[in-house]
């Protein structure tokens, strides 16, 4: 990933990153797991729904796929972008009960 000079105005950082993990896979994070993963980093969507799961990861086939049409992608492209992006349930615990007085 190249960087235009002058885009730290706190210093260049000391470690470079390529994982990330995005929290809800909603319009949002489908979002920024496909922009993340065009840019090379391997990307965890996360959610507690295994339908909102599907649904992100299908937004961002779909997204990819209408670049393919307008052949702005290659399909090697699209699946290289879309092995980058990992699927994962976050298990949330059950809600303790209250025990009546």
């Amino acid at each position: 990933m190249t960087v235009r000079p002058g885009a730290y105005s706190f210093g260049k950082p000391t470690n470079t990153y390529n994982n990330i993990a995005v929290i809800g896979a909603g319009l949002m994070g489908a979002g920024i797991a496909q922009v993340s993963a065009e840019r090379d980093f391997r990307v965890i969507l996360k959610d507690r729904d295994s339908k909102a799961l599907a649904r992100g990861e299908q937004q961002i086939y779909g997204n990819l796929s209408t670049k393919v049409k307008k052949r702005s992608l290659t399909t090697f492209e699209r699946d290289s972008i879309m092995s980058r992006v990992i699927g994962a349930l976050v298990l949330l615990p059950e809600p303790r009960q209250r025990s009546p007085p």
